[in-house]
This record gives C-alpha cells, structure tokens and sequence, in this order.
C-alpha cells in the first residue's frame, strides 16, 4: 500500500464540504431524491449532503477504515456507506431509473500512470474510453486522471435525466470532461467550473474547481462558462467547443481565422530511464556521469545534446549541459548493431538493462532492446524551431 498517494487521498476538510453543500442546495437551487458520493473517504461530502432533502444518501468508499468512520460519524437513517470498489460498482441498481440525482464529492486527484508504477490495483478496468486512435492509446494522450474517469462514468450513469454532477477536481481535469461531453453529444443545461484556492483548502499547488454540471433530456447549452469563485454571478470566461477543440466563445468570423500551421510539431524523445539514458559531462574528470552518479566513458556515436524545457530562457541555445544516449534513428529500429559500432555503450546499456526491464509503456513493448520513442529523420537536424509552453515568457529556438 502507498497509502494517500496510491488512493489520491485529499479527504475534503468538513468546513469546505459544508461551504459546498450549501452553495449548491441555495445558491444553484439543486433538489435531488437520491446524493451519491462514488468515494465518500471518511465522510465529510456525505455527512453535510444532509442539508438536501433527498430520500436516500450513498457513499461508496473502497477503504474499509474509511467506512467505519464513516458509519460511526453520520447518524442519519437515509444514509448508506458501501464498502465497495467503485469501478466494480453496479451503479445501475444503486440509483432508480430516472431518480433526480445529485453526485457530489472529491474523487482521487491522481493519474493512471501515477498508479501503474505504484503497482496499485486501485485502477479502472482498461478500455479506450476516449476513443483515442490506436497509436495515440499506446502513448501519453491515453493518461488520464482517475477524477476524470470517475466523473465521466457518473454522467454515463445519469444522463438522460434532470440529476447534477457537482464534484471537486483539477480544472484540467473539468476542461476535458466538458470536450469529452461535447464529443459525446451529452445534452445539459448548464456546464459551470467554479475557481477555489487548493492550496489553502488541501495544501496542493494545482488549479482547482467546483465542476457543475447540470444534466437534461435535451441539448439546452453548448458551452462551458467559468467563474473566479462561488460569489461572482457573471463568469470570468466561456468555452466552447468548436471543431475538436476548446477554445473562447468568440463569434463565427473570428474563429475563421485560426487556419492550419504549415509546420508539423513534434514532442522529444520518450525513453523513461532517465537515470541511464540522460547524462552530464564533467569537464574536470572528462566523463559521463549518468543519474545514479556512476562515471562512464562511452563513445560519441550514440550521445546528442539534451535542450529540457527549463533551458527555453534565451533566444539562442548553443551551449549544453546534459546529454542524451540515442540508440536509435526511427522507431523500432534494430539496436544490435550498437555492439560493433559502439562496444562501451552497447556494455553500459546491458549492464543497466534492468532499468529498460522496468519501462511500464505500452509503446516498448515486443521492440527491439532499449527502445526508444520520438525519433525519427527530424531528430538529428542541425537546427530546429522549439517552443517550451509553460514558461512564463514565450522564446521561440
């Protein structure tokens, strides 16, 4: 067990979950017959979800700690706290069809990839759920937070009705559930993302909201309106979702505009051992030093300047103070031919190649020995343009 990283565990203070239930029942006016909480953790969501006069009141908690503090905490007769895996759970006999629903809570704020080298079994069965073309689901577009997955299942589960999903998570998180709504053809007739602090509330350093969405038989609104927190009645922004992407409400000439970008831009190298694989040159001893810190000396045939995104502050690179080991030219290409051309580092990535061994993606799989992704004729060009996104002030190399 890893505990509250494995679980995504940020149990929502009882203050912050009142500040919700309150909000929601005389500030957005919700009336629901059933309150679900797909992972109610020790709570806090269920116990102020009180406030609304629904018949019956669900919390769903994989931990069996969490339930019986739960159980012990909250005294109401309407409410039911499951011990139970939620991706395991029939959601279909837990809400009566048709029921007016309200699902509330604070599900996990962690990713698959986060849980898969935990070796967690807290994972949702796999499936394509985004519909992702079959060489984006083999690489980084099919990481997914669990938050996301589980807020999505919940609107699979009410939709159709005139039931609310009002939970906590990422704003990354709630942008992409409103593209993949749009996608889907879901109708509602509100979509909101109200702004909070996370780090006064969790002590986390992310973008966070309220994510409201308020479902219905028949499309009433396309688009997304975000607000700067719970008091402000007029939103700071609208989002749309305009041919495959989310972008601000503008008017139809404007988004005429957008066009298509004669270049095709590319991320860098995949390789995910970065202990073996990225290296730093110390001019005193004249070697390699990997990230474990051992000394090597290998040949130059296979090692090519490393530019990491934290570089992008001037604009021109010319000098470089790690390097990177590149076995290959493209994709899948054989790497045997390293121990001729290359016998230090065909030896270096041998005896390191329990590291390789370790590699959880999809993308390495049945490929040649220590594969690489990312690669191909435009890697090895003398110059290149690169644009590092999030930093603050914008350089183009």
């Amino acid at each position: 067990m890893h505990g509250r990283r494995e679980f995504g565990d940020y149990q929502t203070p009882r203050e912050f979950a009142r500040e919700i239930c309150s909000f929601l029942k005389n500030g957005k006016r919700v009336r629901a017959e059933v309150v679900i909480e797909p992972t109610c953790g020790k709570g806090n969501f269920i116990q102020e979800a009180t406030i609304f006069d629904a018949r019956k009141l669900i919390g769903l908690e994989i931990n069996p700690e969490y339930c019986a503090t739960a159980a012990k905490m909250i005294k109401d007769p309407r409410v039911e706290i499951i011990n139970a895996d939620f991706f395991a759970a029939d959601f279909s006999a837990l809400i009566p069809e048709s029921a007016r629903t309200l699902v509330i809570g604070n599900p996990p704020w962690v990713t698959n990839s986060e849980l898969s080298v935990l070796n967690s079994g807290n994972l949702p069965h796999k499936r394509n759920f985004k519909g992702l073309k079959a060489f984006d689901a083999l690489t980084g577009s099919s990481n997914f937070d669990i938050c996301e997955s589980i807020i999505l299942r919940m609107i699979e589960a009410t939709q159709g009705t005139d039931s609310v999903v009002a939970m906590l998570c990422k704003t990354s998180v709630a942008r992409g559930i409103f593209e993949e709504v749009m996608r889907r053809d879901i109708p509602f007739s509100a979509f909101e993302l109200y702004e909070f602090d996370a780090g006064e509330v969790f002590n986390v350093n992310v973008n966070a909201c309220l994510l409201f969405i308020k479902l219905a038989k028949r499309h009433e609104s396309d688009v997304c309106r975000v607000y700067s927190s719970f008091a402000n009645d007029e939103p700071k922004s609208i989002l749309e979702y305009a041919e495959g992407k989310l972008v601000p409400q503008s008017n139809a000439s404007a988004r005429q505009l957008d066009g298509e970008c004669e270049f095709q831009w590319r991320q860098g190298v995949k390789h995910d051992c970065s202990a073996i694989m990225e290296l730093k040159y110390d001019n005193s001893r004249r070697r390699y030093v990997n990230g474990n810190d051992e000394e090597i000396q290998l040949e130059n045939d296979f090692i090519f300047p490393l530019v990491k995104s934290s570089m992008f502050k001037s604009p021109v690179i010319s000098s470089f103070s790690k390097y990177l080991i590149v076995p290959q030219r493209k994709l899948r290409e054989e790497t045997k031919s390293i121990e001729s051309l290359a016998p230090q580092t065909w030896s270096y990535l041998n005896a390191n190649r329990r590291y390789f061994d370790k590699r959880k993606s999809s993308i390495y799989r049945n490929t040649p020995p220590f594969s690489v992704f990312g690669v191909g004729d435009y890697s090895f060009v003398s110059t290149r343009l690169a644009l590092a996104v999030f930093i603050k002030r914008r350089y183009f190399h």
